[in-house]
C-alpha cells in the first residue's frame, strides 16, 4: 500500500478593510518575494534607488482575489529612476499579459493585477499609475499593490481596487500594512540590515489601518501552483576604491589646467587684486606708475609727430638756387 506524504496545505493571509466588500488573499512566501524584489532595487543606488514593478497572477475564488505568483515588469528607466514605462517597456508588458494560462507554473492562473514601488513618495496611485492600470488592467476585479521600502522602518504596502461604480480611491490605500521578512537574511560585511519591528509570529503581517482596522485571517485551501522563488544577484562590492581618489585629484587637475591659459591666469590675478585689501603705500605707488606710463605715452606721441613732420619736409622738392 502506497504511503501518501503529509504535505501541509498553503496558508493564506487576507487583506480586508472593515466595512468594504473586498477581500484579497496571498501566501506569505509570494508576498515576501515581492518585498525582496522591491528592497533589492531600492538599495541599488542612493537617494531612493530604482522603482520596479511586476504582474500579479492568481485566481478569483468566490468573489475573492488570490495572489499566487508574479512576474517582473521590465523597465529600462529611460525617464528616470521612477517606474515610468517607455514604449519598448509597454510592448514587453503586453507580451507578458498575453501569456497562455496552460504554460509553465502559471498554469490555470489569471492576471489579477500588478504591483510597483514608490521609493520617493507615499502609498498612492499617481496619474501615470492610474493610466497604466486602466489601460492594461481594466477588469473591475483587477487590483494594484503599491510598496514603500525604507531604510529606517519595515516596508509598507497597500492595495487599490475598483469600487462597484468603477472608481478608485487613488489618494491613499484604505488599509496600509507592514511587510516583514519571513526569515532574517544573513548579513554580509558592509550591508545595512532591513529594519524589523518586533514580531510574535514569523508568518504574520501586522496591519495598520488608514481609516479602519483590518481583518487578517489565515485559511487553509487546496495546494497552490508551485512558484520558483526569484533570487536577485548581490551587487558587486570592493570595486569602487578609485572613486575617492578621482574625487580628490579632479579639482586640482582642473584648476591647474585653467591657470595654464594666460588669459585666465591674468583674469584670476585681477580678481584676487579686487578681493584682497591693498595697503595705502602700494596704492600710491600704483598711481605713480600709472602717471609715469601716461607721461611716457604722451612723449611717444610727441616724438612720433615730430618724426612725421621731418619726413614730410624731407620729401618736399627744394627750390633751385638763383
Amino acid at each position: 500500500m502506497a504511503t501518501i506524504p503529509n504535505t501541509p496545505l498553503p496558508t493564506y493571509e487576507s487583506w480586508q478593510p472593515e466595512g468594504r466588500n473586498v477581500r484579497i488573499e496571498y501566501t506569505p512566501e509570494v508576498m515576501d518575494e515581492i518585498r525582496m524584489h522591491v528592497v533589492t532595487w531600492f538599495r541599488k543606488m542612493g537617494r531612493g534607488g530604482l522603482e520596479v514593478g511586476g504582474v500579479l497572477f492568481g485566481l478569483r475564488v468566490q468573489g475573492r482575489v488570490r495572489i499566487l505568483a508574479w512576474r517582473p515588469i521590465e523597465c529600462e528607466h529611460a525617464r528616470g529612476p521612477g517606474f515610468l514605462l517607455s514604449p519598448a517597456d509597454e510592448s514587453k508588458l503586453a507580451a507578458t499579459l498575453a501569456h497562455e494560462p496552460g504554460q509553465g507554473d502559471l498554469k490555470g492562473l489569471d492576471v489579477v493585477g500588478w504591483f510597483h514601488s514608490h521609493t520617493r513618495s507615499g502609498i498612492h496611485l499617481s496619474q501615470e499609475d492610474l493610466d497604466l492600470h486602466n489601460l492594461y488592467f481594466p477588469q473591475d476585479w483587477q487590483i494594484a499593490l503599491v510598496l514603500h521600502p525604507s531604510n529606517a522602518a519595515p516596508t509598507r504596502a497597500g492595495f487599490f481596487y475598483r469600487e462597484p461604480g468603477g472608481a478608485i480611491q487613488a489618494a491613499q490605500s484604505v488599509l496600509e500594512f507592514e511587510l516583514k521578512p519571513l526569515k532574517p537574511a544573513k548579513p554580509r560585511p558592509g550591508d545595512a540590515a532591513e529594519p524589523q519591528a518586533p514580531q510574535e509570529a514569523p508568518a504574520a503581517n501586522t496591519s495598520t489601518p488608514a481609516g479602519a482596522p483590518a481583518t487578517v485571517a489565515a485559511t487553509e485551501e487546496s495546494p497552490a501552483p508551485a512558484v520558483e522563488p526569484i533570487r536577485e544577484a548581490p551587487p558587486a562590492r570592493g570595486t569602487n576604491w578609485w572613486k575617492p581618489v578621482v574625487a580628490f585629484f579632479a579639482p586640482i587637475v582642473l584648476v591647474a589646467g585653467l591657470l595654464a591659459v594666460p588669459e585666465i591666469r591674468e583674469n584670476a590675478a585681477r580678481g584676487l587684486t579686487a578681493i584682497l585689501p591693498v595697503p595705502p603705500a602700494v596704492e600710491q605707488l600704483q598711481r605713480d606708475v600709472r602717471s609715469l606710463n601716461e607721461q611716457l605715452r604722451l612723449e611717444r606721441d610727441r616724438t612720433t609727430r615730430l618724426e612725421e613732420e621731418i619726413r614730410r619736409l624731407a620729401e618736399q622738392p627744394t627750390a633751385p638756387a638763383k
